[in-house]
């Protein structure tokens, strides 16, 4: 299976995700690899730093309440 094959794959099933969501909601798909970073892949309509901002407010917003 090719990069190419995989992408087409998964923007099927984003396309697919956001039906359950209101009319807007951007979704990104991450797959890490933590001991091979150069293997991460990241799959998303969204600007990377609009992503990264989210994250950071969810990481926040978990050391506040404790919950993801």
């Amino acid at each position: 299976m090719t990069l190419s094959d995989v992408q087409d794959a998964v923007a099927g099933h984003m396309d697919e995700i956001a039906t359950y969501f209101k009319k807007g909601a951007l979704v990104t798909v991450i797959v890490r690899f933590p001991e091979f970073p150069t293997r991460d892949f990241i799959m998303t309509a969204d600007k990377i730093e609009e992503l990264t901002a989210m994250i950071e407010r969810r990481a926040q917003a978990e050391k506040r309440t404790g919950i993801r």
